[in-house]
C-alpha cells in the first residue's frame, strides 16, 4: 500500500532533485553543460506544464 502511494506521489509530483547544483558547488567542480541544459530543459518543461494547467482551470472557472 505505501510503495503504491509513493510510486503515485512521484509520478504526480517532480523530481526537483534535478535541479540541484549543489554537490558541484560543495566540490568545487564544473558543472557539465549536458547537465546544465537537460536541467534547464526539465524547469522550462515544468513550469510550462504548470502554467498550462492553470489556464485551463481559470478559463472553466466563472468569476463573475
Amino acid at each position: 500500500m505505501v510503495q503504491s502511494v509513493l510510486e503515485a506521489y512521484h509520478f504526480i509530483l517532480p523530481g526537483f532533485y534535478k535541479l540541484n547544483l549543489k554537490d558541484f558547488v560543495l566540490y568545487e567542480t564544473q558543472v557539465p553543460s549536458q547537465y546544465l541544459y537537460s536541467s534547464l530543459a526539465y524547469g522550462f518543461c515544468y513550469s510550462l506544464f504548470l502554467l498550462i494547467m492553470i489556464v485551463f482551470f481559470f478559463n472553466r472557472k466563472n468569476i463573475d
